[in-house]
């Protein structure tokens, strides 16, 4: 599994700034693409994001770097390899 960014409750706010961030940053430029949904949440209803960063993103075959800046948008969101998903995932 990937690596992705959960959010804890009340933390909506830096998880919109991280995906908004990581839209930003997409590798892929095809118009409309976006980065992930936004509002996945997991079983804690924690916000989780994807994380845009060699543990989670693979482009072109390769590991993609986290770009210039990953750390500081993540802010408080914590980079876990697993996630408790709801059921109905």
């Amino acid at each position: 599994m990937s690596t992705l960014v959960i959010f804890a409750v009340g933390q909506e706010a830096a998880a919109d700034t991280y995906l908004a961030w990581c839209n930003a940053n997409n590798p892929d430029k095809t118009e409309g693409a976006q980065w992930y949904p936004p509002d996945t949440v997991d079983a804690h209803g924690q916000r989780v994001v994807g994380y845009l960063g060699p543990s989670g993103f693979i482009w072109n075959d390769e590991p993609f770097p986290e770009p210039e800046g990953g750390a500081e948008a993540r802010g408080v969101g914590v980079l876990s390899p697993t996630v408790d998903w709801p059921n109905e995932i």
